[in-house]
């Protein structure tokens, strides 16, 4: 066999040969494609990363401060839920003082728990005492002690000078 064109001559097994597609020239009328700089998209990607780290710690403060008042808002609820409680355990201790009160409104309750619990007796002629207040029985003060010292404060003045 002759071979006319030595270009397409395959030596072995054309099972994997591979199709080569001839290069594309440009013309001279054409454009060039232009490419970006580095120095421009690496602008843009630390922009958008700051966008987003701007964002999300935007985000962040955000919850903390409603976490924050949440927070502030049930301690408050809690103090008044037990500020509810006691006041109303109070008005029961109110109302068992005024129940325990009128207990001692009547004098025979009276007299009779002074004889039983606290073993009292009523007082009789003889234990009474009677006071006159028509007198005055709370002199006043006489500055004696005082004067004495003042005296002797003198004697020893006199002397020495």
């Amino acid at each position: 066999m002759i071979v006319v064109d030595k270009e397409k001559v395959v030596n072995g097994s054309n099972a994997m040969s591979t199709v080569v597609e001839p290069q594309r020239q440009r013309s001279k009328t054409e454009a060039p494609r232009k490419r970006t700089s580095t120095k421009t998209t690496r602008k843009t990607e630390l922009k958008s990363k700051l966008r987003v780290m701007s964002t999300v710690s935007i985000c962040f403060m955000v919850g903390v401060l409603l976490i924050g008042r949440y927070t502030t808002i049930y301690k408050n609820q809690n103090a008044i839920r037990n500020l509810k409680s006691e006041i109303e355990s109070l008005k029961y201790n109110n109302d068992d003082l005024k129940v325990h009160l009128l207990k001692f409104e009547d004098i025979n309750a009276v007299d009779k728990e002074a004889r039983e619990k606290f073993t009292m007796i009523t007082p009789g002629v003889n234990n009474v005492i009677y006071s006159d207040l028509s007198k005055n029985n709370f002199g006043e003060k006489t500055e004696s002690k005082s004067s004495k010292t003042k005296e002797v404060f003198e004697k020893i003045k006199n002397i020495l000078f």
